[in-house]
């Protein structure tokens, strides 16, 4: 093991080597962030007493999950957790005078707009935000919670109201010989559609429309009421694109200039000249270097596992299955890895509640229901909450019902409790080239065939077969409907009525009781350390980063130095370039294939694949 350990190490130094020197010489645009220090050198830390202006970048995202930075693990410190608690830093410290939040063109879901609106406009000093460009999404953010708001001179707030894009694959699928075979439980359970169909049916428009328009109204209503120089906002919120001279006109924006000199009129507003980066790359919140975070994790060392009581905050972002690694996917929720990081929490008397941060539309139904049982165990030792990011849908719910309580923004979706099944045959695109393919079955009976080749990408299902795949189904389904009735303590036959595979957004989900309360991921934290009867400032603990990659790397066994080379060497092929550069509304499409082409043909998946923008 010592052996595969330094051939670890080896390897690792020669991708961080590769992979530094390829995003030094990478053709996208860096962004542009907050101005950087004249003299070149870092920032310094201020002493306690000292006024300052903290300083929030946020134009390198912040990702959910700590390995969301590429090969390497993205620091916590900067994921969105990270930022939540730099926000919690800056309220209480009463040298801060002032806040300064730089964008650049950062695109962000509705739902980490509302809260991060909601956050900043809880601080009780001035908050000036700037911009290149303001989406639908952004704006939503510095409309809530934002004093002053300021655009780049050749930016744009491109303000143009909400809508969602699915692509149906139907006759592509049919004019290259590809038969998709799916079954539903649930008349709004459309999955199915994007591969049969050339549109929507009426069930799943009426599910889709109803739901942007509870997630329109929220984002509407709570714009206006925050941003009163705007006179009509609701209308110029859907009329945009805007020249920032427009915008300005309309009362949208506040002034036009760099982020100099944004930054430099808050300087004067709080007459304070000290800057103090509180998040973003200049940000020095102590944390450790990603490598040496990634080399902890394979070695095992938890020599500093903190013993204090807490609360354990655990990432549960992508689609889900039994074991990831698909060709499409760079991050997901394994089953396996999952009860781990569970156990592991269950039998740590330091953890005293745990928040499952779910962003997904779901899944294997096999893996969801996996999940739900630890997540089920877990909640009989400690308090659980969920705490849902931009959807908890499908798979995503499933895992949700399981725990004590349910926190989710006003512009998530949730919901989705349906199942289908299905599969891929290409034998008629084969057939096209001259190859054909020809079952043998050892069974004399007359349904040997379609059995025996019922998983087989070389042979459609014919009825019998479909039939049988209904009726899995259908049992499937009754037991989605039985642990969410358990989970959330309600009679099946309420949970039914806002099952069928029906999308809601967290208002309609709190209206249908799918829901407990509005919130994000602080209101989730708060109601953890309160359930669990922890003080309000108990520390809270980034989880499950370990197991995933020991996961995805060795599959729990300990490998000799070939294996661990190989493995290593296979785990970074995956990260694949095709995975990183896809476009966004292509991912979805994408994560649903590769559920099904690594076998998994029974799902809990959501039944759009939704770009919402």
């Amino acid at each position: 093991m010592l052996r595969s350990l330094a051939m670890i190490r080896s390897r690792l130094a020669l991708v961080a080597t590769f992979t530094l020197f390829m995003s030094a010489c990478s053709g996208r645009p860096r962004a542009l962030g907050l101005p950087a220090a004249t003299d070149g050198k870092q920032p310094k830390t201020l002493l306690a007493g000292t006024a300052r202006i903290a300083t929030l970048d946020l134009t390198s995202g912040f990702p959910e999950v700590a390995g969301g930075g590429g090969v390497f693990p993205f620091p916590v410190e900067r994921t969105y957790f990270g930022l939540v608690n730099a926000l919690n830093d800056v309220g209480k410290n009463e040298d801060i005078k002032g806040v300064f939040v730089s964008l650049g063109e950062t695109q962000l879901d509705f739902t980490h707009a509302e809260e991060l609106g909601g956050l900043l406009k809880t601080l009780r000093v001035p908050v000036t935000c700037h911009a290149h460009t303001l989406g639908n999404q952004s704006a939503w953010l510095v409309a809530k919670g934002c004093d002053s708001i300021w655009l780049s001179p050749a930016g744009s707030l491109e303000t143009i109201g909400l809508a969602a894009q699915s692509l149906y694959l139907g006759e592509l699928l049919e004019k290259v010989g590809v038969q998709a075979d799916f079954v539903s439980a649930g008349k709004f359970k459309s999955f199915a559609e994007t591969f049969i169909r050339s549109g929507p049916t009426d069930e799943a428009r009426e599910s889709l429309l109803v739901t942007l328009r509870s997630i329109r109204e929220a984002w509407l209503s709570e714009s206006a009421a925050s941003r009163k120089q705007a006179k009509n906002l609701a209308e110029d919120f859907e009329g945009g694109p805007f020249t920032p001279a427009e915008a300005q006109a309309h009362g949208l924006i506040d002034q036009i200039g760099y982020a100099p000199e944004a930054l430099l009129s808050l300087k004067k507003q709080t007459k304070t000249e000290n800057v103090q980066p509180s998040f973003g790359p200049q940000a020095n919140r102590g944390g450790s270097a990603p490598l040496l975070g990634l080399l902890r994790s394979l070695v095992g060392d938890e020599a500093d596992l903190d013993s204090k009581p807490r609360v354990a905050l655990v990432p549960l972002v992508g689609s889900i299955s039994m074991a990831g690694g698909g060709a499409f996917e760079s991050q997901g929720i394994t089953s396996s890895a999952m009860h781990k990081t569970l156990e592991r929490l269950k039998n740590n008397d330091a953890v005293k509640a745990v928040v499952l941060r779910i962003d997904s539309p779901g899944g294997s139904a096999l893996a969801s229901d996996l999940i739900w049982k630890d997540v089920m165990a877990l909640r009989s030792r400690k308090p659980v909450v969920a705490s849902v990011g931009s959807m908890a849908a499908s798979g995503g719910y499933y895992i949700a019902s399981a725990t004590n309580r349910i926190i989710a923004p006003r512009s998530s979706i949730v919901g989705s409790i349906g199942v289908v099944g299905g599969k891929f045959s290409v034998n008629s695109a084969l057939e096209r080239f001259g190859v054909h393919a020809v079952t043998f079955p050892a069974s004399p009976r007359p349904d040997a065939e379609g059995r025996a080749a019922y998983l087989s990408l070389l042979t459609p299902w014919n009825d019998a077969m479909k039939e049988r795949v209904r009726a899995q189904i259908v049992v499937v389904y009754d037991l989605f409907l039985k642990r969410v009735a358990e989970g959330r303590k309600k009679p099946v036959e309420l949970i039914a009525k806002s099952a069928e595979g029906r999308i809601w957004s967290g208002v309609q989900g709190l209206e249908r009781g799918l829901v407990d309360e509005f919130g994000g991921l602080e209101a989730s934290l708060v109601a953890a350390r309160r359930l669990a009867g922890l003080p309000k400032d108990a520390p809270v603990s980034f989880e499950g980063l370990n197991e995933s990659w020991l996961e995805l790397l060795f599959q729990g066994e300990t490998p000799d130095a070939e294996q661990a080379d190989a493995r290593l060497h296979s785990f970074l092929l995956r990260q694949s370039a095709l995975a990183q550069t896809m476009p966004r509304a292509l991912q979805p499409y994408l994560n649903a294939v590769n559920a099904v082409a690594n076998g998994d043909n029974v799902l809990a998946l959501s039944p759009y694949m939704i770009t919402l923008e």
